[in-house]
């Protein structure tokens, strides 16, 4: 230590060399100011400590990946010391899980490529913990300023991360009890309102059709009023399960409130296609409910509006099934209507002409005529085309035109075609044992038909 003229001191390096000089011996001192040296010296010193302190894990690697560095933090986090840990390569198994290796290869390719690479990467303790960290991997580089190695700075985030899974899976909840009806589970009015909105948004930007049907459960008061709110809860949730089997992947059904439910069936083909989703309803509603010894039967009353023909706007939309249904009520319950007359109208002969579809194969309506195939040229026969015809009782005989299209809709064309083809085999083989030769028959198939075999 050397003391200046003001009294202060600083380091010096000191060189003594002994030389003869005039006959004698003398010394030659070289002293070099290394204060800042001094300074570096400390700074790297204190960093080391900090860096061996520090809770987090600090890892450092040559480019071989093996461990040249391993402070207390590493020690902490992992439950390794340095002693066990120096030397091995930093891949090894006992450090990651098997799914992780691949990416603890692409951080250090990363880090050589960029000079550092962020990441999140899990871990296993010595006693087999898995835990969750952040890393940071930095090259490290010489005085010449070669690569020389890998730094891996890692924090623990397992703690961080379990609260923050929590706090996704409280918000999940949250958001599900805000949107969702906490008895049947099914989306409540306010998600409703917001699916019907977006319904009308997304129909118009495509050009396409959908159904709203509001369903009002008939006489369900009496059943709160006779055996009390649990019986009443439970209905409900029977009501949902079986409502939900009507569901195609699109759709939304809603609990609105009390006994109220509503239906969104997206991109309808027709509006006839209402009706059928409607029947469903009836349908599934039709079997029985026994509760605790007692019989339920359950039936609804469906008002049905369409976009856009009714309307194109959410609360008109809503306000028209509504009023169809009270106008279902009106009918006798245990029905559908359409906010249109006219598709009420269409709907309510559509069902008649369905039922008397049904009997006329019972009651042997349908006639079987026959289209002869002729060869031009000598005007022979060559083949007879079955075509059935229906000889209603009253309304005398139908062309196909008017009824076909409604057995294709159902499984009754199977029936028709059943029936068509026994009819018409029998009749060909009558003629033939009467000595004619009436040619090759010709019967006309549904694809449900054909999709059977």
């Amino acid at each position: 230590m050397h003391t200046k003229i003001d009294g202060s001191t600083y380091p010096v390096q000191s060189y003594i060399q002994h030389r003869h000089y005039q006959g004698r011996e003398v010394s030659i001192i070289f002293d070099i100011d290394i204060s800042e040296l001094i300074k570096a010296e400390e700074k790297q010193r204190q960093q080391g400590q900090i860096l061996e302190q520090i809770q987090d894990s600090v890892i450092s690697t040559d480019l071989d990946g093996i461990i040249t560095h391993w402070n207390h933090g590493a020690q902490t986090i992992h439950g390794y010391s340095a002693d066990e840990m120096i030397g091995q390569h930093v891949h090894v198994h006992v450090l990651y899980p098997e799914n992780e290796h691949q990416k603890v290869q692409w951080i250090q390719q990363q880090a050589l490529l960029h000079g550092v690479y962020q990441d999140q990467i899990t871990k296993i303790t010595k006693n087999g913990d898995l835990i969750y960290t952040n890393i940071t991997a930095s090259i490290l580089k010489n005085d010449a300023g070669d690569v020389i190695g890998i730094t891996r700075y890692s924090q623990d985030i397992t703690q961080k991360k379990e609260i923050e899974d929590k706090l996704k899976i409280q918000t999940k909840l949250l958001n599900f009890q805000a949107y969702h009806d906490a008895l049947t589970k099914l989306p409540n009015r306010a998600l409703f309102d917001d699916r019907l909105q977006q319904s009308i948004t997304h129909a118009h930007r495509h050009n396409e059709k959908f159904a709203l049907l509001f369903i009002d459960l008939d006489n369900f008061k009496q059943i709160n009023d006779t055996l009390g709110h649990h019986y009443g809860d439970e209905v409900l949730k029977i009501i949902a399960e079986r409502l939900s089997t009507c569901l195609l992947e699109e759709d939304t059904l809603s609990r609105v409130g009390g006994d109220e439910f509503t239906l969104l069936r997206q991109n309808l083909e027709t509006s006839e296609s209402a009706s059928k989703i409607a029947k469903n309803i009836i349908q599934v509603l039709k079997p029985k409910i026994v509760l605790d010894g007692h019989t339920l039967h359950i039936a609804a009353s469906i008002g049905i509006s369409l976009y856009p023909k009714d309307s194109i706007l959410k609360n008109d939309l809503l306000k028209y099934a509504d009023t169809a249904m009270y106008k279902a009520k009106d009918e006798g319950r245990n029905n559908y209507q359409f906010y249109s007359s006219e598709m009420t109208r269409l709907a309510f002969e559509k069902a008649v002409m369905e039922s008397a579809l049904h009997r006329a194969i019972e009651e042997d309506q349908f006639v079987v005529y026959y289209q002869p195939q002729i060869d031009i040229r000598d005007n022979s026969i060559i083949g007879l085309e079955a075509l059935v015809r229906w000889n209603h009782p009253d309304m005398g005989l139908i062309l196909p035109d008017k009824f076909i299209s409604l057995a294709e809709e159902s499984t009754f064309i199977q029936e028709l075609d059943n029936y068509v083809m026994c009819q018409a085999m029998t009749d060909i083989k009558e003629l033939y044992s009467l000595g004619l030769n009436p040619g090759v028959l010709s019967l006309n198939l549904s694809i449900k038909q054909l999709m059977i075999y």
